[in-house]
């Protein structure tokens, strides 16, 4: 289940090109900040790059899908993130600080 996916247009060929962020880590070496959470999400994400790059029904349905269970645009989404903050600060993972850099990005 991929965490973020995004469509990008290169506007001198008109090629789109699609990425995909699946859960992993982000590490404080600036030459690599983000980190694949296993090997079998490695192997997983190129599958499904594969896969939606070389069927164009598949690609479609991909984006419509995308673009139709958008979290960010769910009127609720901002409420279950309040939520789930409130949560994690019960159980002290959670500081003001963390939780205002959250909500600041929020749209």
């Amino acid at each position: 289940m991929p965490f973020y996916i995004m469509f990008k247009e290169n506007e001198e060929s008109m090629e789109e090109k699609m990425t995909l962020v699946f859960p992993g880590y982000i590490g404080e070496d600036p030459n690599s900040l983000y980190e694949e959470i296993s090997d079998s999400f490695i192997e997983f994400h190129n599958l499904v790059e594969e896969k939606v790059d070389d069927d164009i029904k598949i690609r479609s349905n991909f984006e419509f899908s995308s673009d139709s269970k958008n979290l960010f645009k769910d009127p609720s989404f901002k409420q279950q993130i309040q939520q789930g903050i409130a949560i994690l600060k019960n159980k002290k993972l959670f500081n003001d600080e963390i939780e205002a850099q959250i909500l600041n990005f929020l749209p």
